[in-house]
């Protein structure tokens, strides 16, 4: 056999030899993969229990007869969707369907009549609610304002500040449970039939024809109970506004003190600034506005506040969850990578606002409420009306007042005329505990179980 043959005849066994290795190769891939197909199919992950996991963590279930809002905070996994759903006419929602984690209010009507009593279901859960007769001497009377209240001027209105913004005077003086004490709340469960409500059900009007104070029919329940304790946290009452952020609570009061509430029961303070004007969270940061100073970061591993910018022109700084913005004479910024980004034109906003998911302008000259698209960059008017006095947000809903004292809510239908006006109260859920700002600028926490 020549050197050329050998050669050849070992190539070939060696093309051989690769090809039988592939495909034993081949071979053991695909009966790896069918092993892990069959141990994926033997492990199957335990469904989500949303009925279980939506929980009521703060409801106010004794009112007034001339408190007009209530503020309710439910917890649940953030893929579940839950419904609310009122069985009186003197309860109403202004949405009928939320998901994951939420913080919003209600309306009841004044009562002069007898005490009386009320079913609502939130996520699963009916809670009773009652409401006193109005007192005699109490009298309801439109919220005043003069002026034109914007973010950048507090003369000749009369309006309490918060955050930034104006609100025009609570449609009731009554703080929540104001002695303090320990409350049982007793609620049931209802059934699957107990909650058909849903995002395709017609909106119940705020203000319309009376009707039945509650249906006749009654269904089967699991009785639940809600353990609610509510001690005042704060003594000061000249609270400006509370936020949280990382699983933390802070306050900013009327002397621009920045302060957190530590494990200890103490509030610690982190700054003292008489200029400080807003102190909002985005993003997972924690950011203050002095006045004319500019916008600071607040670093937690050094303990100090970072100057972010040095424009003193600001006349208004607000946040939604993941964005900062400001309002200035050459127009309206957004804190974006570092840097700021103008997303609005100049000496057109009156006012800015921002709930936990959007943002808001209150254009000047009558030009109307506008609502910015983070996708796209651009501005949706929301509401043409020309009369629009004060632009603000409470409870996480966007409200308005008009020139004529007459207030708005803005829901999924579009704006919903309101009674009592404004309600000025903030709620933050951290945890299992949940913070409450009433309108006398007091802090309550509520831990439930």
């Amino acid at each position: 056999m020549t050197r050329t043959s050998i050669v050849n005849l070992w190539a070939e066994k060696r093309r051989a030899f690769s090809a039988a290795f592939v495909i034993l190769s081949l071979s053991v891939t695909c009966a790896h993969a069918q092993t892990n197909v069959l141990e994926t199919q033997s492990v199957s992950s335990k469904p989500l229990n949303c009925a279980a996991e939506t929980k009521v963590s703060y409801l106010q279930t004794t009112f007034q007869g001339d408190e007009n809002f209530a503020a309710v905070a439910v917890k649940a996994p953030p893929t579940c969707t839950w419904t609310v759903k009122s069985k009186v006419a003197w309860i109403r929602f202004h949405r009928k369907e939320y998901q994951g984690y939420s913080v919003f209010s209600f309306q009841l009507d004044t009562n002069d009549q007898e005490e009386r009593t009320g079913d609502i279901v939130i996520g699963g859960q009916t809670v009773t609610l009652t409401q006193l007769k109005r007192a005699k001497s109490s009298t309801t009377t439109a919220p005043t304002a003069t002026g034109t209240a914007s973010a950048s001027s507090a003369n000749g209105v009369a309006d309490a500040y918060r955050g930034g913004q104006y609100y025009p005077p609570p449609p009731s003086n009554n703080p929540i449970n104001p002695a303090g004490n320990t409350a049982e709340q007793t609620a049931t469960k209802g059934n699957s039939s107990g909650n058909s409500s849903g995002m395709g059900m017609p909106m119940m009007p705020f203000i319309g024809a009376p009707q039945s104070a509650q249906s006749a029919q009654t269904t089967q329940n699991t009785a639940v109970t809600l353990k609610q304790e509510e001690v005042k946290i704060d003594e000061q009452a000249n609270t400006v506004t509370i936020t949280a952020v990382n699983g933390q609570l802070y306050q900013l009061r009327k002397s621009g003190t920045v302060l957190r509430y530590t494990s200890e029961g103490k509030w610690e303070a982190l700054d003292d600034h008489r200029n400080t004007r807003a102190l909002v969270t985005a993003g997972n940061e924690l950011y203050q506005w002095r006045k004319a100073e500019g916008v600071f970061r607040w670093e937690e591993k050094t303990k100090q506040w970072l100057l972010l910018d040095h424009d003193t022109t600001a006349t208004a700084v607000v946040a939604t969850e993941d964005h900062l913005y400001t309002m200035r004479p050459d127009g309206i910024w957004k804190y974006a990578s570092g840097g700021w980004v103008r997303v609005g034109a100049a000496l057109v906003a009156q006012t800015i606002v921002a709930t936990k998911k959007n943002f808001y302008q209150l254009r000047s000259n009558g030009q109307g409420i506008w609502e910015y698209d983070e996708a796209t960059g651009e501005w949706k008017q929301i509401e043409k009306y020309t009369a629009v006095k004060i632009l603000a947000v409470s409870g996480g809903d966007l409200y308005q007042l008009r020139t004529d004292n007459s207030a708005w809510r803005y829901g999924n239908t579009g704006w919903q005329h309101v009674q009592g006006g404004i309600p000025i109260k903030t709620v933050v859920v951290i945890e299992e505990a949940t913070y409450v700002l009433d309108e006398k600028g007091q802090i309550w926490m509520s831990t439930s179980g």
